[in-house]
């Protein structure tokens, strides 16, 4: 999604928006329905203005999502990463032994980079 438009975003997350409520609600009682609403229309509204969020673009951008590092096991799945997953990641604030960074964008020459969240320690397999 780092490339789409405002158009095509805004249809996966209300895709993805109402999934999510159809699958909550017949999991589980939900509170009074205009409660409800108003909570799910919250978390649509702040999911819409994190993914519109103009970061700027690199020269010769790639990006990728939910990238995992410093695993025992190197990722056998077939994805172009941009690196092996079975070597360690140094994060300055922190340099965890292993997780899986959310977003990663690196410029095509690979002098910057930009890391969007990261999860360090032991990443849940499902």
């Amino acid at each position: 999604m780092a490339g789409a438009d405002q158009h095509r975003i805004e249809a996966a997350l209300a895709a993805a928006r109402d999934r999510t409520i159809a699958d909550w609600e017949d999991a589980q009682p939900v509170p009074p329905d205009v409660i409800w609403r108003s909570a799910t229309a919250r978390g649509h509204a702040l999911a819409a203005a994190a993914l519109a969020y103009d970061v700027g673009k690199f020269a010769g951008q790639q990006t990728w999502c939910e990238i995992p590092f410093g695993e025992t096991d190197p990722d056998e799945s077939g994805r172009d990463l941009p690196w092996k997953t079975d070597v360690a990641v140094e994060i300055q604030a922190r340099p965890p032994d292993q997780g899986q960074i959310d977003r990663l964008d690196l410029a095509g020459d690979r002098s910057r980079a930009r890391v969007v969240d990261y999860k360090s320690g032991k990443v849940a397999k499902r």
